[in-house]
This record gives C-alpha cells, sequence and structure tokens, in this order.
C-alpha cells in the first residue's frame, strides 16, 4: 500500500513539473505538436538545437560531447543553440545542465554524426557522467538500426553514478502519447516505443522520425533534480510493409520448395518404374 501511495504521488509531482529537454529548432515548445508539423520540419537540414521550458531566472550551462569524450562549452542565444560541424563518426551528444533555486535541470540528446573513425565506442559516451541524474541508455542502437515504434528498449536511472530502483519514468511523444514505468532493483526501466505514426508511407525513406522524451525526477538533500533523455524514433517496417513482404515472400518460398519436392519425386518415380 505503501509503494501505491508512493508512486501516486511520484506520478502526480512529475505530471505537474516542467522540464527541459532538447528537440532540433522549429518543433513546438510544446511536447503535444503535430505529427504532420513534425514531418514538414525533418525534412529541413539544419545542425540548430532548442532547449525546451528554460526560461531566463535558469542559470544554464549547455555542452556538446563528441565521440572521443572532447567537451565543447555551447553559447545559448535565447533557446537555441547551432551545433558545430564534428569531423569524427558515430554519437555525439548534446547536454544541458540547469539551476534554479533549488532545482537542479539535466538534460541529454544522443546525435549521430558522420566523419573519420573516432577510435571510441559509444559506451564511453553513455558511461560519461553528464549529470546528477541522469537517464542512460543501455545501449543506444547502432546507426542503421536507430530507436524503432513497437520495440522494447531499456534505459537506467542513475544517480550520482548510483542506480536508483523504484524510480518513476515518464515517456512522452510528440504524437501526445504517455507512459509510465518504474524502474527494477538496478535502476533499469524496459520502454515500449508506441506506433503514433501518422499517414505512413510504405517506403522507409519517404517516412520521417517522430520525438520521445524520457523525464524522471528525485529529491535529495532539500533539492529536486530533474533530468530528461529526448531522442528520435522511426516507424518500424514489420508494423506495415516488412511484414507483408516477409509473408508474400515466405508463400513464395514455401511454393518454390514444394514444386522442386514434387519434381524430384516424380523423377524418382520415373526412374522407379
Amino acid at each position: 500500500m505503501k509503494i501505491i501511495i508512493f508512486l501516486l504521488f511520484a506520478i502526480f509531482a512529475i505530471s505537474q513539473d516542467k522540464f527541459l529537454y532538447w528537440l532540433p529548432h522549429g518543433y513546438d515548445t510544446q511536447i503535444k505538436s503535430s505529427q504532420s508539423a513534425a514531418h514538414s520540419h525533418s525534412r529541413m537540414k539544419t545542425i540548430m538545437y532548442q532547449l525546451n521550458n528554460m526560461d531566463g531566472s535558469m542559470n544554464i550551462e549547455a555542452k556538446y560531447i563528441l565521440p572521443t569524450l572532447e567537451t565543447k562549452e555551447l553559447k545559448l542565444n535565447a533557446n537555441l543553440t547551432n551545433l558545430e560541424k564534428s569531423s569524427y563518426d558515430n554519437y555525439h551528444a548534446l547536454v544541458a545542465n540547469g539551476t534554479k533555486e533549488n532545482n537542479i535541470y539535466s538534460t541529454v540528446f544522443y546525435l549521430y554524426k558522420h566523419g573519420r573513425p573516432s577510435g571510441h565506442s559509444p559506451k564511453e559516451l553513455i558511461e560519461l557522467q553528464k549529470a546528477t541524474l541522469e537517464i542512460v541508455p543501455l545501449p543506444l542502437p547502432r546507426e542503421h538500426d536507430r530507436y524503432k515504434a513497437s520495440k522494447n528498449y531499456r534505459f537506467k536511472i542513475v544517480f550520482d553514478g548510483e542506480p536508483l530502483a523504484d524510480s518513476v519514468l515518464f515517456l512522452e511523444t510528440l504524437s501526445g502519447f504517455s507512459d509510465k514505468y518504474l524502474s527494477d532493483k538496478n535502476g533499469i526501466v524496459k520502454v515500449t516505443l508506441p506506433n503514433d505514426f501518422v499517414d505512413v508511407k510504405n517506403n522507409k525513406r519517404e517516412n520521417k522520425p517522430s520525438y520521445f522524451v524520457l523525464k524522471t525526477k528525485q529529491e535529495s538533500d532539500l533539492k529536486n533534480y530533474y533530468a530528461t533523455l529526448s531522442m528520435p524514433y522511426h516507424v518500424n517496417p514489420t508494423d506495415y510493409w516488412q511484414s507483408q513482404e516477409l509473408g508474400l515472400l515466405g508463400i513464395g518460398g514455401g511454393f518454390l520448395i514444394g514444386f522442386a519436392f514434387m519434381s524430384l519425386r516424380g523423377k524418382g518415380g520415373m526412374k522407379n518404374g
């Protein structure tokens, strides 16, 4: 009963709070923007990102971490930052940490860039502590895999480098979908990304990504810690055209195997005759 009351209180507290989170510039500052608007913007080539829910009374520090773990300080113009072009291949991290009175904010956005090999694994970037409270991917998807709808992914809630058990994690998407999870004894949460895309085309390249935001909160030493992780996710081909293609392929393959078997059987019968 105590756990249920705690969870209800935590859920209500998080739902009333504002969290910082990164998105590519051009999206509405509210997480509930239309899918068509998201598609319209995603066709634009930009390296500018916006820090949502930021206000002028916050003390914000933003940085860009390369795959080599080299860190570059970023300047914010209002809530916008323009990323420098990276020469390295692999994941980079866009990070912001802020304070306002007794509130500590942090947000991370991982983005993949192409360039020369960095000689470093994405695991190093993931395990690098970027904030006191952090949502860590376990692991980041490979470049050509990416986060996809209808699939399960694991994340770890970490506070001061240690996993947080029984912590509430919220999931929200640009379409307005939301869900909540509870971390296990190792601070791990398994999240299912929703298939909330509309106007899906039967071609991977014609479907632009949407974005999800994970958020969590922790209280410690009379301070409130807020953390988010925002990332793009894509249409899952198996929800649409790929399942049809595999079905047709299976039928066709079965037909060919059956035809080949009957042919061999017929030839064997003729020889026996």
